[in-house]
């Protein structure tokens, strides 16, 4: 990995603007979701360390969000900006996640990955994420 001054953190909800910011540069926004600032906020009380961000500087480069559970953690919303794809930041990412789950007596880590989102499918064989077919069809539900 090529040396950028970066620094791996919790998220805070003063993060919030600029996660959002990075989410719609990357495809990764999800309105439904990701456009209530109080939802992020919900989440951070909940477990302050599930949002995990990547900065350069004063800039968020990188984030990833989590749900943990101990019998399976799930990971979504890893984004990194595309100035700093390939650095190694997107595994940092996730050995930060790796390294959180075992200090909770996490045991398994999941992520659904687009068939044509080669990088990411990359980056976890590289982690030695072990593939699993599910036939998933993706759905939600509000139900505030």
């Amino acid at each position: 990995m090529l040396k950028l001054d970066l620094k791996i953190r919790s998220a805070g909800v003063n993060d919030i603007a600029s996660i959002q910011r990075l989410l719609k540069r990357t495809g990764l926004y999800f309105e439904p979701v990701d456009g209530y600032k109080e939802l992020y906020e919900d989440q951070l009380r909940l477990d302050p360390e599930s949002i995990v961000v990547v900065e350069r500087g004063s800039s968020i480069v990188g984030v990833v969000f989590f749900v943990f559970s101990p019998l399976l953690t799930h990971v979504f919303h890893l984004a990194v900006a595309a100035r700093y794809r390939r650095k190694g930041i997107g595994a940092m990412l996730l050995r930060e996640v790796e390294d959180r789950v075992r200090k909770n007596g996490g045991n398994y880590i999941s992520s659904y990955i687009e068939k044509g989102n080669k990088a990411s499918l990359k980056l976890c064989d590289s982690l030695e994420f072990e593939k699993y077919n599910v036939g998933l069809v993706a759905r939600y539900k509000e139900v505030r």
